[in-house]
């Protein structure tokens, strides 16, 4: 189970942010001081976040209920983060179901999230021109 890492592989801590950001939770996700002295920095909390909000038993449904809708309306800068995360080399599909076989399906439906994206930007507007010829006829 997912909830059970303390200080889970990179993979499944990536997947995990990328699933926020899927979800448009980004903006929820507490910050934390990573480091000390000069070299501190304030990172978001991804894995804090997703044990306590995501990791349960809404997940599943969460996910099912995700449709063109909701895909369509996650903002632009998130798509980019969620690709730039798939493109990360701890990203490839046989690490991450190495690490967890939940976090490599997981990381299977953001994948066909971010290209359904794709499609839905490229076919949306033609639709509406298609029903605006069709209203003129």
């Amino acid at each position: 189970m997912l909830r059970s890492y303390i200080l889970p592989p990179e993979p499944v801590k990536l997947i995990m942010e990328a699933i926020i950001y899927a979800f448009n939770l980004g903006g929820k996700v507490p910050w934390k001081n990573e480091g000390e002295g000069k070299n501190a920095k304030k990172v978001q909390d991804f894995w804090d976040y997703s044990k306590k909000s995501l990791l349960n038993d809404k997940l599943l449904k969460n996910i099912q209920d995700f449709k063109d809708e909701k895909i369509a309306s996650i903002p632009p800068e998130n798509i980019k983060k969620i690709r730039l995360i798939l493109q990360e080399p701890s990203c490839e599909k046989e690490k991450i179901f190495k690490c967890s076989k939940a976090s490599g399906n997981i990381s299977l439906w953001v994948k066909a999230v971010s290209e359904t994206y794709d499609a839905i930007m490229l076919v949306g507007p033609k639709r509406q021109e298609l029903e605006k010829a069709i209203k003129e006829v």
